[in-house]
């Protein structure tokens, strides 16, 4: 029982420090030849090799869209995307901002950011039949490091993109109509 207490033991041990060449970025380079191809295999299927982003400062700022409707009557409102009713909708939703702003496509390719916005609005003139005028807001949620969190810098919502719609006139007139 010792022998197969001690082999686990090592198996684990054995784990970790691929875990830890994984986190750190030290695994053998393709050029080591087949034990380091093994282990490189190993890492791959265990998961050993994620280098582990999920920390900071790897991870990415959270993105946010606001609207912002107004109606003839110069009356505004604001309004999101994240209407879902389970977490795993309401996720997918996020993504579908944080994505083009995160990735850069959005600057990138301003075409594709137009269209996405004109996306946004349709939605949200359909939801807001009384709106005439939307503003897309998007934010990213800023997390200063360490020193600037000492030094007294708290998280804040900073702007990165807005965006003024207007309803055409004739789709606002028809709406206004019984």
């Amino acid at each position: 029982m010792r022998l197969r207490a001690f082999v686990w033991t090592l198996l684990a041990v054995a784990h970790l420090v691929v875990v830890v060449g994984g986190a750190s970025n030290t695994l053998p380079q393709r050029s080591s030849g087949m034990p380091g191809e093994t282990l490189r295999s190993y890492a791959r299927v265990s998961g050993a090799d994620s280098e582990y982003g999920f920390f900071a400062p790897a991870v990415g700022a959270e993105q946010r869209a606001r609207f912002v409707l107004m109606d003839a009557d110069g009356f505004t409102w604001s309004d999101s995307l994240d209407e879902a009713k389970n977490p795993e909708a309401r996720l997918r939703l996020m993504n579908i901002v944080e994505h083009p702003f995160m990735s850069g496509a959005a600057a990138e390719l301003p075409a594709w950011r137009e269209q996405l916005v004109k996306s946004w609005a349709a939605n949200m003139f359909s939801r807001h039949p009384r709106a005439v005028s939307l503003t897309v807001i998007v934010e990213a949620y800023a997390v200063p490091t360490m020193a600037e969190f000492r030094a007294g810098q708290t998280p804040n919502w900073m702007t990165v993109y807005v965006a003024q719609l207007q309803r055409a006139p004739s789709l606002a007139h028809e709406r206004a109509q019984p």
